[in-house]
């Protein structure tokens, strides 16, 4: 790491795992750090990749913020997630500000606070969110983080769910 700037955990292809980069490659940030060794790092992933369609059917999402540095501190992180066009949260998750109506929530927004170097307490927070689809298909879902030592913007992670398809000649009215 070099001196005053951090390295921004970056999604290489979109849908991968975040891996430290050097700012230099496409979809990676270079971020200015009031001090060296901070690390962003956003991860979020479903508690199935497979999921039913209807409110009766619903899955977690789990995004996780943490500082992967050892000497750096994030202050004011922010974690909010717009949700695609028809998958809706059944609940606002505990500390956010949530869009949309009471069990069809369409977006949060909260501040988890400051998060400290690895060794440190707090070095991450992690927020769980209960969705559900109303439609068949693929999801993918992305959230966003920002911190006051992040400039000019935010880093983000996104995860991805289908629905399951009924075997082929299925008739639920048969």
């Amino acid at each position: 790491v070099s001196s005053n700037n951090k390295d921004i955990a970056r999604l290489p292809d979109g849908t991968g795992p975040w891996v430290i980069s050097n700012g230099a490659g496409s979809k990676s940030q270079e971020s200015l750090c009031t001090s060296n060794d901070a690390l962003f790092v956003l991860t979020k992933t479903a508690s199935s990749a497979i999921v039913g369609i209807g409110s009766g059917n619903p899955f977690t999402w789990t995004i996780t913020v943490k500082n992967g540095g050892t000497e750096g501190i994030l202050e004011n992180v922010t974690v909010s997630d717009t949700l695609p066009a028809n998958m809706f949260l059944s609940a606002c998750p505990a500390g956010a500000t949530c869009g949309g109506g009471a069990g069809a929530y369409t977006s949060f927004s909260i501040n988890v606070g400051t998060l400290k170097p690895i060794g440190s307490t707090p070095n991450a927070a992690t927020i769980s969110a209960t969705a559900y689809v109303t439609v068949a298909g693929t999801y993918t879902n992305t959230a966003q983080s920002i911190a006051d030592e992040l400039a000019p913007g935010y880093t983000q992670a996104s995860g991805t769910v289908s629905t399951l398809s009924p075997p082929s000649g299925f008739n639920a009215f048969e």
